[in-house]
């Protein structure tokens, strides 16, 4: 088991942003503590990135697949190795240990035989729904006319309230 790599989501992420960009895109990739990964992948053709980013999660799920199945058969290599070693059950403590390694033994199988998954897609609603965002600056120009507008709107209606009492007061005074 000493030999066998640790391979996390912050592992995952490296080797994924350790792979070639194919021209015309860019991507980024972020890992969080709570060990989601995200990957943002722009470019001028909705389809090439909707299909570099299926491509990558694909991958992703075949290589952490593979690492689950390799580590799944090492783990059940060794507890067999362990039962086998074990002495006949002559003990009660013996016959306990005895079944909690054949119980170990059976879930994990169980478990590598039912195809686990070990990566998630959190919004695979979103997954088809690729399209083009402006670019920053515009977003950065707009935010920034309509902040202006709606300071505008402001004060305009607060002239206008300032007028209405003062007419109130006029014609109170007559």
């Amino acid at each position: 088991m000493a030999g066998l790599a640790l391979r996390d989501s912050y592992w995952l992420c490296k080797y994924v942003d350790s792979l070639p960009v194919p021209e015309g895109l860019t991507r980024r990739m972020q890992y969080d503590p709570t060990e989601k990964i995200t990957l943002l992948v722009r470019g001028m053709d909705s389809t090439t990135v909707a299909d570099y980013a299926a491509g990558l999660y694909r991958l992703a799920c075949d290589t952490m697949a593979r690492y689950g199945d390799e580590m799944c058969g090492r783990v059940a290599m060794e507890l067999r190795r362990q039962i086998a070693q074990l002495p006949a059950p002559t003990t009660d403590s013996l016959e306990a240990l005895q079944k909690e390694l054949y119980a170990q033994l059976a879930t994990l199988e169980a478990d590598n035989a039912g195809g686990i998954k070990y990566v998630y897609l959190l919004n695979g609603a979103e997954l088809q729904q690729v399209g083009k965002t402006p670019s920053r600056g515009w977003i950065v120009l707009l935010s920034t006319l309509v902040a202006l507008l709606f300071g505008v709107a402001v004060c305009l209606l607060k002239d206008l309230s300032w007028m209405g009492r003062g007419k109130r007061t006029e014609d109170e005074n007559c």
